[in-house]
Parts: C-alpha cells; structure tokens; sequence
C-alpha cells in the first residue's frame, strides 16, 4: 500500500497547487540551476561552442533558395518532402502488404484449413 500513500499524498492540496506540481517544480527549478552554475563554472567554454555553433550554421546550405520570391522559393525543400512522403507510402504499402500475408498463414496454423 506504499503506493497508494504516495499517490494520495500527491494529490493532496497546498493551496492552488499538489505536492506533485510542487515537486515538479521544484527538480526543474534544481535542474535550472545546475544548468546555471554549469554556465558559470565553464562559462568560456560554453560561449566558444555556441560561437562555433553559429560559424558552421553560417556554412549549411540551407533547402531553400533566398534569391527566388514566393513559393518558388521553397522548390528544393518541397520536392524532397515530396520523396519522403512517397518512400514512406510505398513502405507503408510494403509493410501492410505483408502483414496481410502473416495474418492469413497465422490463420492457417491456428484455424486450420
């Protein structure tokens, strides 16, 4: 019955909030501030990663053309959209296809004939 009391113990009320809200609360507020002491300890080490971060972003080439206006713009994201969509139907297909063919000689072993 321990998790019974923990459970009821829980939901019970502090004013507007649970036990439960509070105690979420509060290991986010703890995990927070780790966080923080963590930027303030390696504080030089974190801002040259994010310095380094924003210098390879700055090299991606990106699926989309900024010189084009409108929806041409996007041509290249759309069309390879458009090969994940197809990929992922024909393998649905695939997929669907033989979990019909399981399903019947699943039957067969366990039905018979």
């Amino acid at each position: 019955m321990p998790s019974l009391f923990l459970a009821n113990w829980l939901d019970d009320r502090v004013g507007n909030y649970t036990y439960g809200e509070i105690l979420k609360w509060s290991l986010l507020g703890l995990l927070v501030l780790g966080v923080v002491i963590l930027f303030v300890k390696k504080g030089v080490g974190i801002r040259k990663f994010l310095n380094e971060v924003g210098v390879e972003l700055r090299k991606t080439a990106w699926p989309w053309d900024a010189k084009e206006k409108g929806f041409k713009r996007f041509k290249e994201l759309t069309d390879s959209t458009m090969v994940v969509v197809v990929a992922l139907v024909l393998l649905g297909a695939y997929v669907a296809f033989w979990d019909v063919i399981m399903l019947g000689v699943m039957k067969l072993f366990t039905f018979g004939l």
